[in-house]
Order: structure tokens, then C-alpha cells, then sequence
């Protein structure tokens, strides 16, 4: 019992390693490819944020110099825009004659038009950054400034290389927004470029000079209009507002678009850039990071896993041990109940329906085999009886039959007389133990099946030759139908002794004046069929499958000459099972008996 469930308990652990190790590798590999898509949308997130930072430093950066470009437009040219404004009447003449000169005033009147504002605003403005002041350039940073009205200026780093830019969709657009993109330098370096749109500076009906310094509050130059647009937003705190130096707009140019330049600053975006340092130390950190917690997930998943799969064997291990005892108790009660069966009792002392529906069939199957093998011992026993009692009736017959041609003298004819009773006693002992022969050599299986082609008619014809002369002894009637020539492959010399057999019975157990008839038949599937038909005494049919037992005789009063022991018909059985046919009978009493043999066609 051990044994089964040792053998029990290591099926399941086997099965249970298995599906706990299909599904450990499963549920690895998903989590894992889980795990990495989710470091690389973290990733994806960091570099996302990294990029925005890099853009708004970019921004930042690029309207930083947008203002320094505002602060200082008036830097050159200076004496032209003061020379037009007060020719153009843009800054109030100073008293005195001149002022009342009518061709001065005629002029002024004149040159106070859009052509004189224009003209002030396109020449007397220049676009630049003080390099040596407020833009310290760098070998990472590169600016360009391009104005509306060809004005144009680049940073050292940039040497004579320009970077390609078309102002024509920025000047459609009067809002424009900055625009990034990626440029890549002639020494093949990539840089980040951004392109913001500012004004150079707004006209307001009042304002402060030009030299006042502007607010750190205002907003940047690509949000809003800023420089001397935020200062002229903001009214003096030492007083009233006073009248811009360069004045209002003429009429008619209130609202019309103000002279813009368009900055572009690139960043050079290797790790190398000073200006990205700490952003890029900061993105590796966090990169770092994500690796790292994705590198701890995945080693907790392995090591979850791995003692799950060892917790679960050691469950199994632990309670499949008790289980197994639980599920096996049954088979233990069956081997107990089977110790007690002895030779005197075949009886399996236990009830089969209060077994499992598992084990019932096995109770059920042992019951019906040692109810059968306790019949064959009791048909042993019997034929043993029976053995004896055919053996002593001949053995009596003889020993009386010499006895009393012992007691006196006889004469030649008496003693060969005596002589002849002892040999047919003799011959009725030998037939008997040849059966027996016959039968210990199929139980051995040394009784050897030789099949070769057999013309059924010809076997028919020998055993009715053999026959009808003892059948018409008794006054029988004996028959022989064979419609045509029978061929099959099987042993003739078994078919030949159940025939033989078979048409003995009948002549012998038939009744005066009755009628024995042997037919031959072919099979639909093939084969043949061989039937033995009598008029005799018959037989109930309770004992019909009976007859064929061992030393089983259905009415042991029935003696006529020859053995009886009930082994002729036995003999028959095991032959026709081994040739591979069927043997059943139909009889009644006082109606005859009819065999019936069914063969195949070949072995």
C-alpha cells in the first residue's frame, strides 16, 4: 500500500512541478514583457519631459535675448532716428523763429506721414546683441536674428554658416507662435532650434524715454509685446506721463503692423553641453531609477515565484501524503477483507456497496472470481469423486471378473471369454484417461493448433463412415447433407474429434427407431457451419450451459456402453474455442438435441 501511494503522491508532484513550472515560465515572461513595457513608457515619459524642459529652457533662453535685442535697438543709427524724428516731426520743435519759418513748417507737415514714420522705423532700428556686454557666446549656443526689414545678425559661434529660415509664414501670421525643430550644422553637429517673432518696439500716444529701464515682471517677448512696449505701458512714478520722444503714429497707421525680427537660438543637444548638464544628469538619474525599480520588480517576481512553486510541492508534499492515505483507506479495507478468505471460505467478508464507486467494480470482479474459483475447486473436488468412482466401477468389474475365473478350472473358450471382458474393461479405463490427458494438455497449452485447408465434406464423409454402422446397430436412422464442396483453413483433426464426438452423443443417448443427421453449411461471412442433430431423450434447459462443464453429467442413470464421465463434451468446448468458432446447442426433454458449430474460414 505504500508502494501505490509513494507512486500516487510522485504522479501529482510530477504533474503539479510541471503545470506549476508551464505556468511559472508563463506568468515570467508576461510580467516581465509587462514590466519592460512599462520602464520603457516611463522611459519614454522621462525623455518626453526631458525634451519639454530642453524646449522651455530653449524658450527661455531665446526670449531672454529677445529682450536684450529690445533693450538695445536704439543703440545704432542713433543719430538717424533722431534727425528723423525731428524732421518728421516726431519730437516737438524747439521754441524759437524756427518754429514759426513757413517752409520748415510746410515741411514738417509733409514729412509728418506714413513715409516719414516708415523711414523711421525700418532705418533708424537695428536688430544686435552686445557680445562683449550682455550675450557671452558659447561653443554650444547658436543665435541668428533676421528682421522684417533685412536687418540680420549672428552669434560667433555660427562663423559664416546661416541658418536656413523662411520669415514668410511668420509674417503671415501676425500671432505666430515659436516654432522647434532640428537642424543639423555643416561639422555634422544637431542642434535644437527654436524661432520666436517680437516686435522691435510700439508706438503709444504717451510713454517714457527710451532709456528708462524696463520692469523683470514683464512678459516674455513671444507672449507679448515687450521693451519700450512695457515701459510705455506703465506711467512715470516721478509724475504725470509725458509725450514718447518719438512720438505717436501718424494717422491712417494706427494699428498697422509694426516692424518685427525673428530669433532663432539652437542648442547643441549632446551631453557635452554645459547648458544641459544638470537636466541630462537629472534625466540619467531618473532613467537610472526606472531600471533599477524595473530590475527590482522583476527579481521579487522571480523570487515570489520560486517560493510559490516550493510552498506548493511542500503543501502537496505534506498534505498529498495524508490525502493519498484517505483515497487508498478503501483499498486497505479490500486487502484486509481479502487476508481472510481461506481455503474453507471463498467469501470476500465484505459488502461491495460500501466500497467507493472507484473500488466497487474491483470488489465486485474479486467476488465473482473466487465464486468461481471456489466452483472449480468444488468441480475439482467432484471430479475427483467422479474420477475415482469411473476408475473403481471398471477396476471392480475386473478384479471380480478375474476372481471368478480364478475359483475353479475353465476352459479355453471360458478363459478367452475372460480374456475378452478384461479388454473391453481395459479399453473403457484407457479412453477415460486419455480424456483426461487431452484436457491436462489444454490446460497447459501444449495442446498446439495446426491449421491447413480442410475440405469439410471429405471430414464429414470419414466420421459418418465411422458412425453409421453403430447407429444402425442401435436400428437409427443416419444422415449426411452436404449440399457442395466446403473449404476452410483450420485443424482437421480437432474438427474431426468434436464431429466425432458430437454424432457419439447423439447416436448414444437417442432413442430406438430415432434418426441422427449431420449437415455441413457455408457461412455468409465466410466459413462453415456444422450441425448434429438427434431424435434423443433431450435435456432441460437449465443445464444447457452446464454440459459443457468438466465431469458434469445430466443424468447419471443414463449409462449405455462406453465412459461417461462427462469429459467428451468439455473436450469439445476448449477444441471449438481454440479453432476461433462459437458451439451452442438448442434441446428439450423429449424433443432431441440440435449442436450447432460455427467456424471461421481461416485461422
Amino acid at each position: 500500500m505504500k508502494s501505490i501511494r509513494r507512486t500516487l503522491l510522485l504522479t501529482v508532484l510530477c504533474v503539479l512541478i510541471i503545470t506549476l513550472g508551464v505556468v511559472s515560465v508563463v506568468v515570467y515572461r508576461l510580467s516581465v514583457s509587462s514590466l519592460r513595457e512599462k520602464e520603457q513608457a516611463a522611459k519614454d515619459l522621462v525623455e518626453q519631459r526631458y525634451n519639454d524642459l530642453q524646449d522651455e529652457e530653449l524658450r527661455a533662453r531665446a526670449d531672454l535675448l529677445a529682450r536684450d535685442v529690445q533693450q538695445n535697438f536704439q543703440s545704432e543709427k542713433w543719430w538717424l532716428r533722431w534727425v528723423l524724428a525731428a524732421v518728421g516731426g516726431y519730437a516737438p520743435l524747439p521754441p524759437g523763429p524756427f518754429g514759426q519759418v513757413p517752409v520748415l513748417t510746410t515741411l514738417a507737415t509733409w514729412l509728418r506721414s506714413p513715409i516719414s514714420w516708415e523711414i523711421n522705423t525700418r532705418y533708424a532700428t537695428v536688430v544686435t546683441l552686445m557680445e562683449d556686454e550682455t550675450y557671452h557666446n558659447t561653443d554650444y549656443e547658436f543665435v541668428q536674428m533676421t528682421a522684417d526689414w533685412g536687418a540680420s545678425w549672428r552669434s560667433r559661434s555660427l562663423g559664416d554658416y546661416q541658418l536656413p529660415f523662411d520669415t514668410s509664414r511668420f509674417r503671415r501670421d501676425v500671432d505666430a507662435k515659436p516654432v522647434w525643430d532640428f537642424v543639423d550644422l555643416p561639422d555634422g553637429t544637431k542642434v535644437r532650434r527654436v524661432v520666436v517673432k517680437a516686435p522691435v518696439t510700439r508706438w503709444t500716444e504717451s510713454g517714457a524715454p527710451l532709456w528708462r529701464p524696463r520692469k523683470d515682471d514683464s512678459p516674455h517677448p513671444s507672449r507679448a509685446i515687450t521693451g519700450v512696449a512695457s515701459v510705455a505701458r506703465s506711467p512715470s512714478p516721478r509724475g504725470p506721463a509725458r509725450p514718447a520722444i518719438m512720438g505717436p503714429p501718424p494717422a491712417g497707421m494706427q494699428g498697422s503692423s509694426l516692424p518685427n525680427f525673428y530669433l532663432q537660438c539652437a542648442w547643441d543637444v549632446s551631453p557635452n553641453n554645459p547648458l544641459l548638464r544638470d537636466k541630462i544628469a537629472e534625466r540619467d538619474r531618473q532613467l537610472a531609477e526606472i531600471e533599477s525599480e524595473t530590475d527590482r520588480s522583476i527579481s521579487n517576481l522571480r523570487t515570489t515565484l520560486a517560493w510559490t512553486v516550493v510552498g506548493a510541492i511542500g503543501v502537496t508534499l505534506l498534505g498529498g501524503w495524508l490525502l493519498v492515505g484517505l483515497g487508498l483507506f478503501p483499498l486497505k479495507r479490500l486487502s484486509y477483507a481479502v487476508s481472510e478468505i481461506s481455503a474453507k471460505d471463498f467469501r470476500l467478508p465484505i459488502d461491495p456497496k460500501s466500497l467507493p464507486a472507484e473500488v466497487n467494480p474491483v470488489a465486485e470482479k474479486l467476488s465473482q472470481a473466487l465464486a468461481q474459483l471456489q466452483a472449480a475447486f468444488e468441480r475439482e473436488k467432484r471430479a475427483a469423486a467422479d474420477i475415482s468412482h469411473e476408475l473403481r466401477t471398471p477396476l471392480a468389474a475386473l478384479t471380480t471378473t478375474i476372481e471368478v475365473a480364478c475359483r475353479k478350472p475353465r476352459t479355453a473358450e471360458q478363459y478367452k471369454q475372460t480374456l475378452d471382458e478384461c479388454r473391453a474393461i481395459a479399453g473403457q479405463m484407457g479412453l477415460l484417461v486419455e480424456r483426461m490427458l487431452v484436457l491436462a494438455w489444454i490446460d497447459a497449452g501444449a495442446d498446439v493448433v495446426r491449421p491447413e485447408h480442410v475440405e469439410v465434406g471429405d471430414l464429414v464423409g470419414g466420421v459418418a463412415a465411422i458412425a453409421k454402422p453403430l447407429a444402425e446397430v442401435q436400428g437409427l436412422t443416419f444422415k449426411v447433407n452436404v449440399p457442395k464442396p466446403i473449404t476452410v483453413r483450420t485443424d482437421p483433426d480437432k474438427l474431426r474429434e468434436v464431429v466425432m464426438n458430437l454424432t457419439h452423443n447423439a447416436i448414444e443417448y437417442n432413442r430406438p427407431g430415432g434418426e441422427v443427421e449431420l449437415s455441413a453449411t457455408p457461412r455468409a461471412q465466410g466459413g462453415v457451419v456444422l450441425e448434429v442433430r438427434d431424435t434423443g431423450v433431450g435435456m432441460p434447459a437449465e443445464i444447457h450451459d452446464k454440459i459443457f462443464e468438466r465431469f458434469f453429467r445430466g443424468d447419471p442413470s443414463r449409462n449405455a456402453a462406453g465412459v461417461h464421465a462427462g469429459l467428451g463434451l468439455a473436450i469439445v468446448k476448449e477444441y471449438v474455442d481454440r479453432l476461433g468458432g462459437r458451439l451452442t446447442v438448442d434441446s428439450a426433454v423429449g424433443r432431441g438435441s440440435r449442436f450447432r458449430i460455427e467456424l471461421p474460414n481461416a485461422l
